[in-house]
């Protein structure tokens, strides 16, 4: 089949890309975000991509994509043209509905990244969103309204002409959920659960035993509430909760840590805050983003990792889980121990107290860290590997083609 593909929030669409390219199928793979988005562009997520990219690789960029989002027949013919070339489409981030302007025999898959289900599809949350952030604000209020409302019916509607979507396992995110029951109003439509990584090429690293021992956090810094317009309140990390346990755990241990911070997220700078509180802003080394080739050494130098605490999702941890590393973080186990069937080797952790408990046990112990490093790679390669979700949709797409090959 010759599969397109659309909207790359944080490259997860490009890996899906990968492994149907290699399992025999045609990719038309397009960007449409410029080089200074590093999360949605594939140079930043593999090493032997480049730019400019190989054929199958097709960059089409606009000045502000809302546009086209809003007006694809006027703004985003280009992209049309493309997409009417492939047999399946696959469509994510602003692109759901661009699936009512395709020849109508051309199946498609919506892969929900967060914001475009919980945002995007939603008149509420778009609403406060658009007219917070638009650059189009010189506009009448009525005409922005108008826009919104515009760009959220299509949206919704090309999100429920798919043969398949795929999203976080149900419970993850229960806003996503009952928007999903709207959008599709009782049809039946195939569901799959993701939260799916890469898990080839990336080895077991055997831990450095750092002394004093590496602590690196994964989850970008969004924790304080309210979130501004554009968020689902859902989307905080709990970043707050693991400053409170290292607090806690650095009073009461008097021990030094060499702790790591990446500068990405919308509260860094009232994190950096919440650290002087607590008096260890002295052990903290905060980073620029990295892109992923360098993100993955940069986990191995770790010794503990830390994700989200929240009530997010818990996807970023996979990676250092597959590394090899403890990982602090709540895994949601209320969902995720029923969706794999067995409970996970993440050390669940959702308050500060506990976070201080896994502190001290893990830095008192290095065969705990060890074990529950070789536990939770195991675990990853078992119930997470992104290649099962391709060769899902590759099924879909077949059983829903109507051109006779």
């Amino acid at each position: 089949m010759k599969i397109g593909f659309i909207g790359n929030v944080n490259n997860y669409p490009f890996i899906i890309a990968q492994k149907l390219k290699a399992a025999g199928h045609e990719i038309l793979f397009i960007v449409d975000e410029p080089a200074s988005e590093r999360l949605h562009r594939p140079e930043n997520h593999v090493l032997n991509i480049s730019f400019p990219y190989p054929d199958w690789i097709k960059e089409d960029l606009f000045p502000v994509n809302l546009f086209r989002a809003f007006f694809p027949s006027i703004f985003a013919r280009s992209v049309i043209k493309k997409l009417n070339s492939c047999d399946g489409v696959i469509l994510n981030g602003l692109w759901h509905g661009i699936k009512l302007k395709l020849k109508k025999n051309i199946p498609s898959i919506a892969i929900f990244s967060g914001a475009d289900l919980d945002v995007y599809a939603s008149q509420s949350q778009f609403g406060r969103f658009f007219l917070n952030h638009s650059k189009i604000k010189y506009l009448p209020s009525f005409v922005l309204k108008w826009l919104a409302t515009r760009f959220v019916n299509n949206h919704r509607a090309g999100i429920s002409a798919a043969c398949c979507f795929s999203y976080f396992p149900l419970g993850t995110i229960k806003e996503g959920d009952e928007l999903i029951k709207e959008i599709f109003k009782g049809k039946e439509v195939v569901r799959f659960n993701h939260c799916h990584v890469n898990t080839e090429n990336i080895p077991y690293v055997v831990p450095p035993e750092n002394m004093p021992l590496k602590i690196i956090n994964v989850a970008r810094f969004v924790w304080k509430q309210p979130l501004p317009p554009g968020y689902n309140q859902a989307e905080a990390k709990g970043n707050d909760i693991m400053i409170h346990g290292l607090g806690i755990f650095l009073k009461n241990n008097k021990v030094k840590l060499d702790i790591h911070f990446i500068e990405k997220g919308i509260h860094v700078n009232e994190t950096k805050a919440l650290i002087k509180e607590y008096g260890f802003d002295d052990m903290v080394t905060w980073h620029p983003e990295v892109p992923f080739s360098k993100f993955m050494s940069f986990l191995a130098s770790g010794d503990i990792i830390f994700e989200q605490l929240g009530e997010h999702v818990f996807t970023g941890g996979l990676y250092p889980m597959l590394i090899g590393r403890p990982v602090i973080a709540n895994g949601r186990p209320e969902i995720f121990d029923q969706f794999t069937g067995e409970s996970s080797p993440l050390c669940q952790a959702n308050t500060a107290k506990e976070v201080n408990t896994w502190l001290e046990k893990l830095t008192a112990d290095s065969e705990a860290r060890k074990n529950i490093g070789l536990s939770s790679r195991q675990y990853v390669i078992k119930h997470f590997d992104i290649n099962d979700e391709a060769l899902f949709f590759a099924e879909q797409l077949k059983r829903n083609i109507k051109t006779v090959f």
